[in-house]
């Protein structure tokens, strides 16, 4: 219940923990595409941002992370294979 002054937190359920995974492994994939593992780690970051969109949906928390989460590992992905 909320009380007046005080400020809301939400339950741990309702946060979106594979959006923060999808940020970080998506520049880490970008930065390491020039090698192997780039695409490793940009595959990673794919499905963590794929997953966090559905989680977003679901609990309205973490959509641009997700976003993001998504667009990186794709630039990564693109980049490992032109290289």
């Amino acid at each position: 219940m909320h009380t007046p002054g005080t400020t809301a937190v939400r339950p741990a359920a309702a946060r979106n923990a594979p959006a923060p995974a999808a940020v970080v492994l998506g520049p880490l994939g970008l930065f390491t595409s020039f090698a192997v593992v780039g695409g490793l780690f940009g595959a990673a970051g794919l499905a963590s941002g794929n997953i966090a969109l559905r989680v977003s949906g679901r609990t309205d928390t973490g959509r641009g992370r997700a976003l993001v989460g998504l667009l990186l590992p794709l630039a990564a992905i693109a980049v490992s294979a032109m290289a």
